[in-house]
């Protein structure tokens, strides 16, 4: 089955944000392999050795229910629309009728990849390089930037920068390009500012992203609705066996 890469009226989210160089392989970079800005960060929110002793993740986001195993990367969503998945590699989903107007293998794991930055910007095959501080609304942040070997994500000519407080190294706003169609290094990027973040289990993870017009350099108004995150959980426990598997009557599609 061939489905649209087109924008849904259930995830408006499309209108402003395209594809990103989502990497669907465990985080496997080990501390002394991140840049040490990056660990200050990752610190700042938790640190990746206890990430890394994590099993589960879940959030809702509206009446989408999130699920995702942190080391095989394996996803489920559920909403009384339609599931969908990450079974091993194989993006699956599941509906009545097209419910689901957008590319599968584009969204499943688009915002748990948002949601988790800045622990996802430890993932093996990520390049780092300061960048010039940079004043927003007023406020004046240290910045990195991340690109990716070739070969890594579904766009590896991606390219991201966290800007994150000088003092706390807490993480505020994240720049993005969108090479996916082009497959072509951008210098248009996004931007989002990650805001009202809470402790889950120890980690500080966002319960919103906003995103911001942002044109030569200059961040402007918001730019359509935010996503919010509710009953974000981490742990450790695993999730019963078979709860990642492609259902009988979905239809599923490799992502590699």
């Amino acid at each position: 089955m061939i489905y649209k890469k087109g924008v849904t009226t259930l995830f408006s989210i499309a209108l402003f944000i395209s594809f990103v160089a989502l990497n669907t392989e465990p985080a496997v970079a080990q501390s002394n392999s991140v840049h040490p800005e990056m660990e200050k960060i990752i610190n700042a929110h938790g640190g990746m050795d206890d990430w890394k002793n994590q099993q589960t993740l879940s959030f809702k986001m509206g009446n989408q229910t999130h699920t995702i195993d942190l080391h095989s990367r394996e996803v489920k969503i559920t909403s009384p629309q339609f599931s969908m998945g990450n079974d091993d590699g194989t993006v699956w989903i599941k509906q009545d009728k097209e419910n689901f107007q957008g590319s599968p293998t584009f969204y499943h794991s688009l915002m748990f990849y948002f949601h988790t930055m800045p622990f996802v910007l430890a993932d093996a095959g990520i390049n780092y390089r300061e960048m010039p501080e940079k004043v927003i609304n007023g406020t004046t942040y240290n910045a990195i930037k991340m690109s990716f070997d070739e070969g890594v994500g579904d766009a590896p000519k991606d390219e991201y920068i966290v800007y994150y407080h000088p003092e706390s190294h807490k993480m505020e706003w994240l720049a993005y390009t969108s090479t996916y169609r082009s497959q072509e290094r951008s210098d248009d990027f996004g931007m989002i500012h990650y805001q009202n973040w809470e402790n889950a289990n120890g980690f500080l993870l966002p319960t919103k992203l906003q995103w911001h017009q942002y044109k030569n350099g200059e961040v402007g108004e918001p730019s359509g609705d935010a996503r919010t995150f509710n009953n974000v959980s981490v742990s450790s426990e695993e999730m019963e066996d078979g709860f990642y598997a492609m259902p009988e009557g979905a239809d599923g599609a490799s992502v590699n």
